[in-house]
């Protein structure tokens, strides 16, 4: 706790004018009391820190902070220490200061948590780690926030926002999918699960609290071209999932037109859409 030490002081004043003044504040009982509480305080433990996790997560960042000054969360986000608390750490996008962290924990507090555990862990998962465990889970990834987004489209009475959480809940479902069948790495998405879909849930879950207010209309609209970007980015990864396939399949098909045409097998050559049907045969 920040200022702990006046505040010890002044709880000690006030117990020792209370005690003078009302005879019951000598009772061993509750003598007991502020002799609790400044050991509470001084070790940090108070009700805070019983109850919220986050919070015990912040002191192992905030000490972290203290030895590194600043830690890269990906190559576009870093959290810097300007103090000695973790009120002092920023939030830099792309050299930029977007917010401090407790702003951060405000806006999106579900995925704040997730944070906090990512930057204290001693083990930083990397895209292996993050594709074995997608193997080992079946890639079951999204379904928490499929759920979500379904949830969220009942609430949401809108026409467009509600085709554009439909839409984003099958392409998550059609990408689950994909790498259900074909394990995969890839950052864009790590980032999809860790960082795009938890800030989105955010907003759709912020976005309903304050739905029935005068502003509604204009945030509707904002949010509404929110989906349609999350949407096409996830049409974007889906599809970046089959590029090194589609360089492959073409690779291999100049390959086989080069023998062919070297063996004198063929006369003048496959055009490539008969080079790629016969690919395609070969493959079934």
């Amino acid at each position: 706790m920040k200022n702990k030490w006046p505040i010890l002081i002044i709880m000690w004043l006030v117990y020792g004018t209370l005690s003078d003044v009302f005879p019951i504040f000598n009772h061993d009982l509750i003598s007991i009391l502020p002799v609790i509480a400044t050991i509470c305080l001084i070790f940090d433990y108070y009700p805070k820190n019983i109850f919220s996790k986050s919070n015990k997560l912040e002191k192992k960042l905030l000490k972290r902070l203290l030895n590194e000054q600043m830690i890269d969360v990906n190559d576009q986000i870093r959290l810097i220490l300007n103090g000695d608390s973790i009120e002092d750490v920023d939030v830099i996008y792309n050299g930029e200061r977007i917010c401090s962290l407790k702003e951060f924990e405000s806006k999106y507090s579900s995925s704040y948590e997730q944070l906090l555990k990512k930057m204290v862990s001693s083990h930083h998962v990397s895209i292996e780690d993050f594709k074995t465990n997608e193997s080992n889970t079946n890639t079951l990834v999204f379904n928490e926030f499929i759920y979500r987004i379904d949830d969220y489209n009942i609430l949401i009475e809108d026409e467009d926002i509600s085709n554009g959480l439909y839409n984003c809940s099958n392409q998550l479902k059609y990408l689950q999918k994909i790498l259900n069948e074909h394990p995969q790495e890839n950052n864009k998405i790590k980032k999809l699960h860790e960082y795009y879909l938890p800030i989105l849930i955010d907003i759709l879950d912020n976005y309903c609290k304050v739905s029935k207010t005068q502003d509604a209309s204009n945030l509707k609209k904002k949010l509404n071209q929110t989906i349609i970007l999350v949407n096409e980015a996830i049409k974007n990864i889906t599809q970046s999932l089959f590029d090194k396939e589609k360089i492959n399949l073409s690779a291999d098909m100049n390959v086989l037109e080069s023998l062919l045409k070297k063996d004198g097998v063929i006369d003048g050559g496959m055009n490539n859409e008969q080079l790629k049907a016969y690919m395609e045969a070969s493959n079934e």
